[in-house]
């Protein structure tokens, strides 16, 4: 009667400690706010770039977008300096601006 006894217990008290260690990584990691990235490629297009970018980051406020620029275009460039400096969640790689 006595090992069922200490078996149950031992169960209650590995079950315990399971439910107490995972609840302390979860709220350890829910502290840490880890951000999702957002990459963005820009090529030549049409399409109204600075309205794009304002949407996404209405849609992701906790988000970091990386965009690259792949487009020949220097007003894209000059539209996307002018958001970064804006913004601080917005990163840019490969950006040309003309500089005249």
């Amino acid at each position: 009667m006595t090992d069922i006894c200490f078996i149950a217990l031992f169960t209650v008290f590995c079950t315990m400690g399971i439910y107490f260690f995972v609840k302390e990584i979860t709220s350890a990691l829910l502290k840490n706010r880890i951000k999702t990235k957002i990459l963005l490629e820009v090529h030549n297009s049409d399409i109204d770039i600075e309205g794009q970018i304002r949407s996404i980051i209405s849609a992701n406020p906790e988000s970091d977008i990386f965009i690259s620029d792949k487009s020949d275009n220097d007003e894209i460039g000059m539209i996307l300096h002018k958001m970064s400096a804006d913004n601080s969640c917005i990163i840019l790689d490969n950006v040309k601006s003309s500089q005249k």
